[in-house]
């Protein structure tokens, strides 16, 4: 805002996402409207902001920090990006506006098979806003979160022999990041359960409870779980905190006592365990950028940089011969050797090709038994917006609904 002392925010749980303002000196927030998000101030003034798939505007006093009118209609049917709803849209302060057309429906995802050419065939799963699919060790079935909004995802299983899917969590939370215990008997998860953010863990038949064998250490963390060791002894996570940006932890199964396994103020995540359980693979931007490292487990012991011009999103091929990662669009691989002694080759493109990453540092994607597929996320082009839409003097046009009574009635402008 004008002063450089508050910024406008949204702030999500798990039944609306609010607009409020937030102190930077002392942290205090004032609500501004509900179920609104993806704000803009302009020195005009206004205020916009979407709700559902409208974009609306009002005036707004950014000393006294409130809207001066009820919000009024600029745009409806405004495209939005999941999993926070951002709206698509930019204002200069000259009274220009631009949008991506869209709706309420939002992007959709398809869930589809690559090979390492690059052809994608689709899978037969109805289309949804999927994240995180992870196989199991036998390749028979598919862990997935589904998410429905930016508070609400669940884990969801496929059987792929039999091209059904199931849910697996159902409270409304988020619950995301599965990942598959070495006897593919139990799938753990990461999921938000009475304000405390923690991992648990449940039958992979959907039978019996969940458990709860990790939380967060101190208030404002954030779990992300990686993978289980081979020997399913380990859990390796990602802690998101506000004050070190991330850390990757290790657990021990046996008595659920956790450490650091690389801390630093960089930011750390998506660690995966190599399938001997003898090294960790992770994405760092201790140089500035994503890269992917390696380094040894349990420790002390050496650290690889495997990527060598950005990357993140690391996998191991089951065989342990190659790790995958991801470079914007690009798929590429890296041929290693994890015998007495560590060592990677040049990092190799497979493919290029449009398909949906995860928006922190896991991995979107997973790599079958052979590793001759890869299984990704890829959006329907028919749910994308493929066109910019201009609104001029939206400003004048406003001002002049807000003086009439019966502004909020009027239909907004073409």
């Amino acid at each position: 805002l004008p002063d450089a002392g508050h910024v406008l925010a949204a702030l999500t749980r798990a039944d609306r996402t609010d607009l409020i303002s937030v102190s930077l000196s002392t942290g205090q927030r004032t609500l501004i409207e509900r179920e609104v998000t993806s704000a803009r101030y302009l020195k005009s003034g206004y205020l916009l902001m979407s709700r559902s798939s409208s974009l609306l505007a009002a005036p707004f006093d950014p000393k006294k920090l409130q809207l001066l009118r009820q919000p009024v209609p600029v745009v409806d049917a405004i495209a939005t990006i999941a999993p926070y709803q951002h709206a698509l849209f930019a204002a200069s302060d000259d009274g220009t506006l631009v949008y991506a057309p869209g709706g309420s429906g939002g992007v959709r995802h398809a869930l589809v098979w690559v090979d390492r050419a690059g052809h994608p065939a689709t899978m037969p799963f109805p289309q949804q806003q999927y994240e995180e699919p992870r196989l199991s060790h036998d390749d028979n079935h598919l862990a997935i979160t589904v998410r429905v909004s930016a508070a609400n995802a669940d884990i969801w299983t496929a059987d792929l022999k039999r091209n059904t899917l199931t849910r697996l969590t159902f409270d409304p939370v988020e619950e995301e990041t599965p990942a598959w215990t070495p006897d593919d008997q139990r799938i753990a998860y990461a999921a938000t359960h009475g304000g405390t953010p923690s991992i648990y863990w449940r039958q992979a038949d959907g039978t019996g409870s969940e458990q709860q064998i990790a939380a967060a250490h101190t208030p404002g963390e954030h779990l992300h779980v990686g993978s289980f060791s081979p020997d399913g002894r380990t859990l390796t996570y990602t802690n998101y905190t506000g004050a070190s940006a991330a850390d990757i932890w290790v657990m021990s199964l046996a008595d659920h006592k956790a450490r650091t396994f690389v801390a630093s103020p960089s930011n750390e995540g998506g660690p995966r365990f190599s399938p001997d359980g003898r090294f960790i693979a992770y994405t760092s931007n201790e140089s500035g950028r994503d890269e992917v490292y390696v380094q040894s487990f349990p420790g002390p012991g050496g650290k690889w940089q495997i990527s060598d011009s950005g990357g993140r999103e690391p996998v191991w091929s089951p065989a342990g011969k190659e790790i995958f990662y991801r470079n914007g669009d690009n798929m590429m691989a890296v041929v290693v050797e994890t015998g007495q002694q560590f060592a990677a080759r040049t990092p190799n493109l497979l493919f290029t090709g449009h398909f949906v990453p995860f928006r922190r540092s896991e991995a979107g994607y997973d790599v079958n038994g052979d590793g001759t597929k890869f299984l990704m996320v890829q959006r329907d082009p028919g749910s994308v917006p493929k066109e910019l839409f201009v609104v001029i003097d939206w400003v004048d046009e406003v001002t002049r609904r807000l003086g009439h009574a019966d502004s909020e009635t009027r239909s907004p402008p073409n």
